[in-house]
């Protein structure tokens, strides 16, 4: 009986300090979304013309209507998924109610940003509990959830924090998925993940393939008569693409009536730019590393591995506020340090076969996790390279949990291979926890909020 009772104190006391954490991180964004000053972060104030066209016409926009177009590029965000800003939208409707101010409805339509930024990091949670034993699975959580720059892209008005929300998801679904063999729910859970994501930025489609690409295998693994594999699998694929369909399809349809076909909004936003943006930023005279004539390893060496990373940790503003440069090399160190130990755990990742001596598909979710940061990252390097140079780490952003996940693993596994107690592995687990909440404290009061006081 007593036993029991302590079962229950014990989950009574997680599912308080996870409602704390997630409390807690909910109102630090919120801080963080408070204290900016409008069009103070990367294109608010062309973003913000979206919801504000749909706020006050209740109608989506033209991607090319004069109200949305910027002056300079010729073009808007309206040709992009728009998901995020038709809730902006809708949050501001509903606050216009009681308030008209500028500053208030803007606040509104950010804090879509704030939940999407608050789901994420309750999914984060989940993968933690998932991928981790305690007390190794706060680590992980506190880890990802407090990097700087995720913060900030919660901040203010976007469509990256519901990217971020879809790639959690995503990665989420596919732990259950590979878990149950793929029950109904989790099949429902993973087209609404890859729907979230298709709906967010273009960003995340790397690990929308390469998730993809694990489903398929996943799939396959877990169904051990070859006979009816392909049967299952089209007959689970077909249910995911249907349901991706009903809640995706809409866009893409839209997109393909209103700019002749065009149904990813692309060309069009490069035929609209050729017509209205300012003369030295048509499509065509941009001047792009590929026109310059580098090469893609050139344009790499030249500050675009070292600004990418920079502020995918942490670069605030319109890509004007740093971290002391410390900061960034005390992330790199780390983040080495934890490949260091993930060196050390390969066996871990590339199991074909559990303990049981049964096939793990953890060999093909390694790989797809590796595919998914590379296909990231790739989009990033071509999207710079070939059309507009901008080493941005919120362009990598929705790589961070697989690329935390072999960081972390290899944390642990440094942590495991330490001549100490387990109490004194529970000590340095807290003190590592500790040194991230402090590098995002720090990176708060003592450099992003200075700025607008």
């Amino acid at each position: 009986m007593r036993e029991g009772t302590d079962i229950k104190n014990r989950i009574a006391a997680e599912q308080l300090m996870e409602f704390l954490f997630l409390a807690g991180m909910f109102g630090f964004m919120m801080m963080w979304m408070m204290i900016q000053p409008f069009a103070a972060s990367p294109d608010e104030e062309m973003r913000y013309l979206v919801p504000q066209f749909i706020f006050r016409h209740g109608t989506l926009p033209h991607g090319a209507d004069p109200e949305i177009r910027n002056v300079d590029w010729g073009t808007s965000y309206g040709f992009t998924p728009i998901t995020s800003y038709i809730l902006s939208a809708l949050f501001m409707k509903i606050v216009s109610l009681f308030f008209t101010d500028f500053m208030v409805l803007l606040r509104a339509a950010r804090m879509v940003s704030v939940l999407f930024g608050t789901a994420a990091v309750y999914v984060i949670i989940r993968i933690g509990k998932k991928l981790f034993p305690k007390p190794y699975d706060w680590l992980f959580i506190i880890t990802v959830s407090t990097i700087p720059q995720f913060i900030f892209v919660t901040s203010y008005v976007n469509i990256d924090a519901m990217a971020l929300f879809g790639a959690a998801l995503l990665f989420y679904a596919c732990l259950l998925g590979r878990e149950s063999k793929w029950e109904t729910r989790h099949l429902v859970l993973f087209a609404v993940a890859l729907s979230v994501c298709i709906l967010s930025y273009y960003n995340t489609y790397g690990l929308v393939l390469g998730f993809s690409l694990f489903f398929i295998v996943s799939v396959c693994i877990t169904n051990q008569d070859k006979q009816e594999v392909w049967k299952i699998l089209l007959k689970k694929g077909f249910f995911v693409l249907l349901i991706v369909f009903l809640l995706c399809g809409w866009w893409f349809i839209r997109n393909a009536v209103l700019y002749d076909g065009d149904f990813l909004g692309l060309a069009a936003t490069n035929r609209y730019g050729e017509l209205y943006a300012r003369e030295d930023l048509k499509p065509s005279k941009i001047l792009t590393p590929m026109r310059e004539g580098k090469t893609v390893f050139e344009m790499l060496r030249q500050g675009w591995i070292t600004v990418s990373a920079m502020s995918f940790f942490g670069v605030f503003g319109c890509m004007d506020i740093v971290l002391p440069f410390r900061m960034y090399q005390l992330y790199f160190l780390l983040c080495l340090i934890g490949f260091a130990g993930a060196c050390i755990a390969v066996p871990k990742f590339f199991r074909y076969k559990d303990a049981e001596n049964r096939k793990t598909d953890d060999i093909y979710f390694t790989v797809c996790c590796i595919l998914s940061i590379i296909l990231t990252v790739g989009i990033s390097v071509y999207y710079s390279y070939t059309s507009d140079y901008q080493p941005q780490g919120r362009y990598i952003l929705p790589m961070m949990i697989p690329l935390f996940y072999f960081i972390v693993t290899g944390f642990v596994r440094i942590l495991e291979l330490l001549p100490v107690k387990p109490v004194g592995k529970r000590i340095l687990c807290y003190l590592g926890e500790a040194l991230f909440i402090g590098l995002m404290l720090y990176s708060y009061f003592a450099v992003f909020a200075p700025t607008y006081r």
